[in-house]
């Protein structure tokens, strides 16, 4: 976790915002509905993401910018 190395006033702050998060089930409903529903209308969107994801990855792999992340 990246716990030891935020101070006790991010991690306060990451705490109440975890709180205010709804349930699981209330967010998918609020989504569309179940959560089977939720993720297919959802995967073109993250399949297109990962693929600009991965483009930007290579990107910076190649130009060597990616040293020291």
């Amino acid at each position: 976790t990246l716990k030891e190395f935020h101070n006790f006033i991010i991690k306060g702050v990451f705490s109440m915002a975890m709180k205010a998060c709804p349930a699981r089930n209330d967010f998918y409903a609020k989504l569309g509905g179940s959560y089977n529903d939720v993720v297919g209308d959802l995967r073109p969107w993250v399949d297109a993401l990962q693929n600009l994801v991965d483009k930007l990855s290579d990107f910076y792999r190649k130009g060597s910018y990616d040293k020291g992340l």
